[in-house]
């Protein structure tokens, strides 16, 4: 005897007549809108289909019915990770029927189907628990056995998105099924970012890049009328180009993301926070390639307006001290918002710049001054002019007037925040030879403990070829730098490498301890720039 089960609900009756009436009209929008609000489970009232056959049924027997039957199970799924493997098998699902070849079909209708659901395991892949290396018993469902998501998600979509990025190459764009193949890729790289993939996010990134250099095969050139989606795929370009501490090509991905934003005060209230985002990152790339952004650009944010006002004001002034403490004031705040301080310490040397600029114009004015002739003596001076000089609205004085100090800057031992000061201590071996250096060079990660004093000093002496990795080890041996070298020494490195970045043309006298600079154009790339930064509207 088997209990005879209740019929499905109306809700669920009418959702799957909606749907098929959708299917057979050709509404794209309708199916896309009827696929993402499957009856929930509290309409349902505690029904289920007993197989996946009546459910089938039900939906009409579509060529969209298997797609709608993996839609329905995501939203009664009861964890997160059952619905991503439900979403995504219904877009393997979908992209098997949009894949298709096409008779009578119009062209591009199911595009916007395409988008909704890539968007809709985007959403799902943001929740806790959704993706994990592997599902096992309830979470592997539909399929059996140990199930890599994120692998299988690469592999699948990648393919997908080369077929698609072939689909209909002789229409217009705005109605081909090729401009559906940046929303994938746009979804693919959104997940790989959540659980920081970074590798096969570059992978991708880096073939995209190869297509557009490619005649006709540039997925950019045919989905350019897809605003939000090309502005999507820049501001992920930019975030893997900070990553990799490439700041002019993320200066760039910016810089061309904003400029197809509207002005601010044209936006939306998403676009607004979309487009404050975008120049929050524009801003920081440019401030490590050396263009300085304008106040218009970063004054509706009060926090970026504070960050980048005081690392300008800091270059401005050409104070190293005052850009340190600008840096590890706010480098809490800026590691919140996905940027590491060691990116923005690329820009440290422009203040040397500016220094150099000023000492070079006042050897100038003076008469019979030779200012191609720049005596690092005096540049030191200027150096420690700049230092003495006070500055009440740097971020120094509110972490020394009783401000709260980061957390980061606290040791768990209770000890000061020097971290040069108290590198080598708590060890007491302090004869390691200049061998021992190298070996710890070359199996550093099987070590932590950073080396003495002593040995850093003896390293620099010895000049060996030992390259430290940990943050105590290099802070040690730039401290030891400073010991072995006089302060006009260390002052010539740093102009060497000034004029190895092509920001100062000449060359440093260390027998006469004076920089030499070209008399024709002594600075051939600004100290703070502007350029770049082109504002829509």
């Amino acid at each position: 005897y088997w209990p005879e089960m209740p019929p499905p609900p109306q809700c669920l009756r009418d959702w799957a007549r909606n749907l098929a009436d959708a299917v057979v009209g050709k509404q794209g929008g309708a199916v896309a809108a009827l696929l993402s609000t499957p009856p929930s489970t509290s309409d349902l009232g505690g029904w289920q289909p007993r197989n996946a056959q009546e459910l089938l049924d039900l939906l009409g027997g579509h060529a969209l019915s298997e797609v709608a039957y993996y839609e329905a199970m995501a939203v009664w799924a009861p964890t997160p990770a059952r619905a991503i493997r439900f979403l995504l098998c219904a877009v393997d699902s979908f992209l098997e029927f949009h894949t298709a070849p096409r008779r009578t079909s119009p062209v591009g209708w199911d595009t916007a189907i395409l988008v909704t659901m890539v968007h809709r395991v985007r959403e799902c892949a943001l929740l806790p628990g959704a993706i994990d290396a592997s599902g096992d018993g309830d979470d592997a469902a539909p399929g059996d056995g140990d199930v890599d998501v994120v692998g299988v998600l690469v592999r699948t979509w990648r393919k997908a998105f080369l077929t698609i990025r072939d689909l209909d190459p002789n229409d217009q764009p705005t109605v081909s099924r090729s401009r559906g193949a940046l929303a994938l890729l746009n979804g693919l790289l959104a997940i790989l970012f959540v659980h920081r993939n970074t590798h096969q996010a570059r992978i991708i990134i880096q073939s995209v890049a190869q297509m557009e250099q490619e005649p006709g095969a540039g997925v950019l050139q045919k989905c350019g009328h897809m605003g939000s989606e090309v502005v999507r795929f820049l501001f992920y370009r930019g975030r893997l180009a900070l990553y990799d501490r490439d700041a002019a090509t993320a200066f760039a991905a910016f810089r061309d993301a904003v400029s197809r934003l509207p002005p601010f005060d044209q936006c939306t209230a998403n676009v607004r926070r979309n487009r404050q985002r975008l120049v929050f990152f524009w801003s920081i790339a440019g401030i490590a390639c050396g263009a300085m952004p304008p106040e218009e650009l970063y004054a509706p944010d009060p926090l970026l307006a504070a960050i980048v006002g005081a690392l300008t004001s800091a270059i401005g002034s050409g104070s190293d001290t005052a850009f340190d403490t600008a840096l590890e004031y706010y480098a809490p705040l800026l590691k919140l918002r996905g940027v590491y301080a060691l990116l923005l310490a690329a820009a440290r040397p422009l203040c040397l710049l500016v220094r150099l600029m000023r000492v070079h114009a006042a050897i100038g004015a003076l008469p019979g001054g030779d200012p191609s002739r720049v005596p690092l003596e005096l540049l030191l001076r200027a150096e420690q002019e700049v230092t003495d000089a006070p500055s009440a609205a740097s971020p120094a004085t509110v972490a020394s007037g009783g401000g709260k100090r980061s957390k980061g800057s606290k040791k768990k031992n209770g000890g000061s925040g020097n971290d040069v000061a108290s590198a080598g201590e708590g060890n007491g071996d302090a004869a390691t030879s200049i061998e021992t250096l190298h070996k710890r060079g070359r199996n550093n990660h099987a070590s932590s403990a950073p080396f003495v004093a002593c040995d850093a000093e003896a390293a620099v002496l010895e000049g060996a070829s030992y390259v430290p990795r940990h943050r105590a080890e290099r802070q040690e041996l730039r401290a030891a730098v400073r010991r072995v070298l006089e302060p006009v020494d260390e002052l010539g490195l740093r102009v060497a490498q000034l004029i190895g970045s092509g920001r100062v043309m000449g060359y440093v006298a260390t027998d006469a301890r004076t920089l030499v600079l070209s008399k024709k154009n002594p600075f051939p790339r600004p100290a703070v720039s502007s350029l770049g930064y082109t504002l829509p509207g």
